[in-house]
């Protein structure tokens, strides 16, 4: 292993290089992004224009969606420049510590909120889907931000998991000696509940319709996750209906899956760490939350483009996301209860 305090680039030694010129492929296709057109939109008697990663800001901007154009400007303009330059100060410059770990944590968890403007543009294109008076239809620009931030969120996953690496081998001897990790009273009767709860609420959002159109001279269509999915494939939306399939049903349940697995299968303190550490990075690909708030966003304020009404799977879907949240606080809880007992640090769990 390489000397401690050195830089993650170092460390990485050849293999640094290909880090880098992944993170600026990253850059490059997110400035293509910016630049490409973004989004078609046509509109019966309004004619028709196609928008900028930008403009479609100001499309949602025009159309009365304050909140959600702000969050698309902070989020998914901004910040993913932001996180490319941290990525690049903590893997070049940053000696190992707090400092770069919680940078790259940070980093970590709020690089999926960069996909709210694809899901606010899902949105957009799932309900102008098989209706005559208005359409929309993606362009290239879209294609270039979805592999831009996918590759700097795998990038970020790496950097993460390489600086883990010096503490996950000071305490490797310890662990090694250790006995399997078991949940104690009360945590065998809350745990098992509240991943039973996520999973319940979970399965119910993909068939129930989230909102439905309600507009004069439009199909009054109704989506569920399901449907929207179908819908983008239906009307050869690929790259948005992979962010559909794959941020809001595959991973989502990927991560109950996951915490069943670990919450069911007793395994010494190396195993638990490794696989807590898993479902951490599944949880930065599950986009329920990010699509929520582009959802309730556009319920609030879209009525000056398309009129929706909420069904019962708006408020299922913000039950389901409550229900996996007290889920991993539930795992998270029980594990370090159960690692303290086995006198293993407290910050084993994290």
């Amino acid at each position: 292993m390489a000397a401690r305090g050195t830089t993650l680039h170092r460390d990485a030694g050849p293999w640094g290089w290909v880090f880098m010129a992944c993170l600026a492929a990253a850059l490059g296709l997110q400035l293509a992004a910016l630049a490409l057109p973004f989004v078609h939109v046509s509109v019966f008697l309004a004619g028709a224009e196609d928008y900028r990663l930008v403009h479609t800001a100001q499309l949602l901007w025009q159309q009365k969606l304050y909140l959600l154009a702000g969050l698309i400007i902070g989020f998914s303009v901004i910040f993913p420049f932001v996180k490319i330059a941290g990525i690049a100060v903590a893997w070049l410059g940053m000696a190992p510590g707090k400092a770069r770990s919680g940078l790259l944590g940070a980093l970590g968890k709020l690089g999926k909120w960069s996909m709210i403007d694809p899901l606010a543009v899902c949105l957009l294109v799932v309900f102008a889907s098989d209706q005559w008076a208005v359409s929309a239809d993606t362009k290239p620009g879209v294609i270039c931000f979805l592999c831009a931030i996918t590759i700097s969120m795998v990038l970020s996953a790496v950097a993460q998991h390489r600086d883990r690496l010096p503490r996950s081998a000071d305490t490797e001897q310890s662990d090694r000696a250790a006995a399997r990790v078991t949940l104690q009273f009360p945590w065998t009767v809350i745990v098992p509940g509240a991943l039973c709860t996520a999973a319940c609420a979970f399965v119910s959002t993909l068939d129930t319709p989230l909102l439905q159109v309600h507009q004069f001279l439009l199909k009054d269509n109704a989506f569920g996750l399901v449907e929207a999915g179908g819908a983008l494939f239906a009307s050869h939306q690929w790259a948005l209906a992979l962010l559909v399939w794959g941020g809001l049903i595959v991973a989502p349940a990927a991560v109950i899956a996951a915490q069943f697995a670990f919450w069911l299968i007793p395994a010494a303190r190396p195993r638990q760490r490794l696989a807590w550490h898993g479902i951490s990075f599944l949880r930065e690909w599950s986009m329920l939350e990010v699509f929520a708030v582009a959802l309730a966003l556009f319920l609030s304020e879209g009525g000056g483009f398309i009129k929706t009404e909420m069904r019962a799977g708006f408020w299922v879907l913000f039950g389901a996301i409550g229900a996996q949240l007290v889920s991993n606080v539930a795992v998270w809880m029980a594990l370090r209860s159960s690692l303290r007992s086995t006198g293993a640090p407290s910050g084993a769990a994290h």
